[in-house]
This record gives structure tokens, C-alpha cells and sequence, in this order.
């Protein structure tokens, strides 16, 4: 007679690495010898894989209110059935020298959507703050599922500064790093 181990759910992680900056400033990322994201395998049931694996997803630098910083990855699942989020990790807030903060203020945007078909019924992830994000379902995948997601951030535009230390301008060399986790749970 043979015993069977209880199924525990199984969870597989994807990162990616974002780097952001602001207003006329520098938009940075890690460094060219940084350690990179990884994709960990937690099970030999669930894998997880990502096509933009051990890269920046997104780099821009002297960055100005309104422009755009767009990356893209294709994530697939083999194995079993999975439900699949995504989060925020390790969001770094780096004040320039006028005190803004990006991710504090509410004013560094995100909008994470499924780009190619096949896609859920309705395709956008998250569009907002990037401080409200919190984790985000991405709904349940069948085993072979492959989707391409678009990342977009920009700063939002405040319009003409009244003096040289408001409105956008305290943004200016302000630095906001973070990373997105894209989690799988068998389910």
C-alpha cells in the first residue's frame, strides 16, 4: 500500500525589473552588471516562463512629464491549470533635490494590459497610480497558455510650473525604481 502525499498549491514567480526618473531628469535602471530578474520553477508541475527573462523590461532616461516608458514580455504556462496575479515589489522612492516623490505622490502611472491574442475578455490589468496597484489577477490559465502583456509608466503632466521648485519641477531628478512579480498558483 503506497501513501499519497498531500498537493500543496505549487507557486511560480516571474520578475521584472522597472527603473524610473522624472521631469527633465534621469530615468535610471540597474546597472549593466546588477543582478537581474529571475524566474524561480517551484515545482516540477507548474512552470512559468517569461520571454524577457534576466532583462529591465523598461529604461528611459532625462524623462519629461507625459512621456511614455513602454516594455512588453510573453509569459506561458506548461504543467497544470494556474491562477496567475501580479504585484509590485520593491518599489524604491528616491527624492530629487526639490523633494518630489513619484511613487508618494500618486503622480507615476502604470497601465498593464494583454497586447496580442488570445486575451481575456477584457484585456487591461491595472491602469492607475502606481501606489494603489496592490496585486492584480491576471484570471486562471490553462496548461499551454501563452499571452503578451504591455507595461506602460509615464508621469503625469501637472501643467506649467508656477516657480522653478513646484508643480512638475519637484520632480526633477527624482528616481523611483520597482519590480513587478508575476505569480502562478496551481490551482
Amino acid at each position: 500500500m503506497r501513501r499519497r502525499l498531500p498537493i500543496l498549491p505549487v507557486l511560480v514567480v516571474a520578475l521584472i525589473a522597472l527603473a524610473v526618473g522624472a521631469a527633465a531628469a534621469t530615468w535610471t535602471s540597474q546597472p549593466e552588471d546588477a543582478p537581474s530578474p529571475q524566474l524561480s520553477l517551484a515545482s516540477n508541475q507548474l512552470r512559468f516562463a517569461q520571454t524577457r527573462e534576466n532583462k529591465a523590461l523598461i529604461k528611459m532616461g532625462n524623462a519629461k512629464p507625459g512621456q511614455v516608458a513602454k516594455g512588453t514580455t510573453v509569459l506561458t504556462t506548461t504543467g497544470t491549470t494556474s491562477n496567475v496575479t501580479i504585484r509590485v515589489t520593491n518599489p524604491r522612492d528616491i527624492a530629487g533635490p526639490n523633494g518630489g516623490k513619484l511613487i508618494a505622490s500618486k503622480r507615476l502611472w502604470i497601465d498593464v494590459r494583454c497586447v496580442a491574442t488570445p486575451c481575456p475578455h477584457n484585456p487591461a490589468v491595472y491602469k492607475g497610480p502606481l501606489a494603489n496597484m496592490g496585486t492584480r489577477s491576471v484570471g486562471t490559465w490553462r496548461p499551454g497558455t501563452r499571452r503578451t502583456y504591455a507595461v506602460r509608466v509615464w508621469l503625469l503632466k501637472g501643467g506649467m510650473p508656477p516657480t522653478t521648485h513646484t508643480g512638475d519641477n519637484l520632480y526633477q531628478h527624482s528616481t523611483a525604481r520597482f519590480g513587478l512579480v508575476w505569480l502562478a498558483t496551481a490551482t
